[in-house]
């Protein structure tokens, strides 16, 4: 019989019922084949979800505090994003680093080691966006 590598011996059994709020975030939905779209769903913006989107978000912030928590986290951190407010990037990196939320943390570590670079984009005007280097190719030709 072939051994189970390491990270799978502390998978809960599939067959077995969780109660909800005892539900730890690594046997959470969002580890399931759907984790990119419930990211997406965590990462846009509430006013543009549909509504059956608004319930899923609703049912996946209630299973459980830390995922409630993430949410949140996550919304502080695109916010900064669209409206440019790097000033609340060490608040916000404090909060990350006092939950209990390891895969934030280790985005926030590495959002940490290029702070100076993180924070010049979220204060700064300047787009990267699809226009961005046209005026150079066109002087290039």
């Amino acid at each position: 019989m072939a051994r189970m590598p390491p990270y799978m011996l502390n998978l809960p059994n599939p067959h077995r019922k969780l109660e909800r709020s005892r539900l730890p975030v690594h046997c959470s939905p969002l580890r399931s084949d759907r984790a990119r779209q419930a990211t997406w769903l965590f990462v846009r913006r509430p006013e543009e979800l549909t509504t059956q989107e608004k319930e899923i978000v609703e049912r996946l912030r209630q299973l459980h505090a830390e995922i409630d928590l993430a949410y949140l986290l996550v919304q502080q951190f695109v916010q900064m994003v669209r409206t440019r407010t790097g000033e609340r990037l060490d608040a916000w990196l404090a909060a990350v680093a006092s939950s209990p939320l390891t895969d934030l943390q280790s985005f926030a570590d590495r959002v940490s080691e290029e702070k100076e670079a993180v924070f010049a984009g979220l204060t700064r005007d300047e787009s990267n966006g699809p226009d961005s280097g046209t005026h150079y190719a066109s002087q290039a030709h």
